[in-house]
């Protein structure tokens, strides 16, 4: 478990001082794989560097296994940084070196002998999909193989923490899958804890168990990936659920009239996860409640592997009844949201 309690980060600056963390409280389950997602500036980066310590905080504590790390010493953050493994964006790889041997690079600061490194080396290059690449310079590689390498590199020391500093921003779609479910592939394998900076919303979706949303040095939402979506609570958040379940998309066909605001009734946007995504919900409520329910949009996908949609339904009949109707898909752990009421 990581727990940050009242985090704050402060930059001296020619105009005053900057604050790029405020009142940050977050607790990351241990094997879980969390999301930290927000615009540009918003505070990601120095969010995750706080996290092993290469940015002290100005405010506040962050426990580790019930230890505060911000009163460790340089000597006990060494160590502690033994325990977290690194990826960046732009990979960070020594461009003179050979596969193997960037790989090797953190195992020979740690003072690990030749053989264990050879042993580990090894280990890690099938696991990445580089078994054949360990002779190979990088800078002959391709931006994703690169990433592998810096996945491999980050796993060298045996870490309980991998900490990822928008790790797919620079890769292209197909690549950015590929390192995803590789991600998620060592998650699953070793129990690593996955803390994964991003600005995309996919990413989030793809392979996130939890997730927090920073936004101007703050964070305005926190929870299960899951609950983001199917009741995400902030302007914010909903648009950048939206922006990967076609929501702008369902908007701009209401905009221009392509789906009917209703001139009675209520037109709402019903959110399915899970085992619910399987159930007779839009007959069950026509059914109970003596309502007409038309459907004028749907969209299926995943969340980490589960499935998940929405529908937007027009809803008509008497007031009562279907506010009735409103209250059942509430009851049935389903988001609901009025996107029009008339």
């Amino acid at each position: 478990m990581i727990e940050i309690n009242n985090l704050k980060k402060v930059y001296p600056g020619h105009k005053g001082p900057m604050i790029a963390l405020q009142d940050v409280n977050l607790k990351i389950p241990k094997g879980k794989i969390f999301g930290i997602i927000g615009p540009s500036g918003a505070g990601k980066s120095t969010l995750i560097r706080t996290i092993n310590m290469l940015e002290r905080p100005t405010e506040g504590n962050i426990f580790i296994e019930g230890e505060d790390i911000t009163q460790y010493n340089e000597k006990k953050l060494r160590v502690l940084r033994k325990q977290m493994g690194m990826i960046f964006q732009h990979f960070n790889l020594l461009t003179s070196r050979t596969v193997a041997e960037n790989i090797a690079f953190p195992m020979e600061i740690a003072g690990v002998s030749k053989d264990n490194i050879k042993a580990k080396i090894k280990e890690l290059l099938p696991l990445v999909g580089l078994e054949d690449k360990a002779n190979t310079y990088v800078s002959n590689l391709s931006g994703g193989q690169k990433q592998r390498v810096g996945i491999a590199r980050a796993l060298a020391n045996n870490p309980k923490i991998l900490l990822c500093d928008e790790a797919t921003s620079a890769l292209d779609p197909q690549t950015t899958e590929a390192i995803l479910r590789l991600l998620n592939d060592i998650n699953k394998r070793f129990g690593l804890t996955i803390i994964l900076i991003t600005h995309e919303m996919h990413v989030i979706k793809e392979i996130c168990d939890d997730v927090a949303f920073i936004d101007s040095s703050r964070i305005i939402e926190s929870n299960s990936v899951t609950e983001v979506f199917t009741n995400p609570q902030s302007s914010i958040v909903k648009d950048f659920v939206h922006s990967v379940l076609n929501g702008d998309k369902q908007e701009r066909l209401i905009e221009e009239g392509i789906i009917k605001v209703p001139k009675r009734g209520m037109l709402v946007r019903v959110s399915f996860v899970g085992q619910s995504a399987g159930e007779p919900l839009v007959s069950e409520v026509v059914r109970r409640y003596n309502v007409d329910a038309n459907i004028l949009f749907g969209n299926i996908d995943t969340i980490k592997e589960t499935p998940f949609g929405t529908l937007i339904i027009e809803l008509t009949g008497e007031k009562g009844n279907i506010e009735k109707a409103i209250e059942y898909i509430q009851s049935k752990n389903v988001g609901i949201e009025v996107l029009h009421s008339a």
